[in-house]
């Protein structure tokens, strides 16, 4: 168990091609979240405050993952968000193989309300 701040990183979630997600847990209240560790060779400090700046302003939303804390070390900067079960919805789509028609429109749904949101906010591109 490695920590940073008052959160202990546990096992790996998901990785990208500027980041590493890995499971978070609060050591003083035990709540879970999801901790994105930057890769500071791959992700430049623009496009870090800006992935930040922009889950800042958008604040809650049911379909999008609220930013809780940022930790900016030495190393790292380290996002702390909403730990959502299930993984990526590409990911799922593809496990499932097909999605019933229902499951489509509602999945469409979800995704649209977010767009939706977004744009109601003043935030029509994000490019990360």
């Amino acid at each position: 168990m490695e920590q940073r701040g008052h959160y202990a990183l546990l096992k790996e979630l998901g990785r990208g091609g500027f980041s590493i997600v890995r499971l978070a847990i609060d050591l003083n209240t035990q709540e879970m979240f999801a901790a994105k560790i930057f890769d500071p060779k791959t992700s430049s400090l623009e496009t870090i405050h800006a992935e930040i700046d922009i889950l800042k302003y958008l604040g809650a939303h049911r379909n999008i993952v609220s930013l809780h804390d940022v930790l900016y070390l030495k190393t790292e900067t380290i996002m702390l968000t909403d730990l959502v079960e299930g993984g990526e919805l590409f990911d799922y789509i593809v496990d499932m193989g097909s999605v019933s028609e229902k499951d489509a429109a509602h999945l469409l749904h979800d995704v649209c309300q977010a767009l939706d949101y977004m744009h109601s906010r003043g935030v029509w591109s994000v490019v990360m």
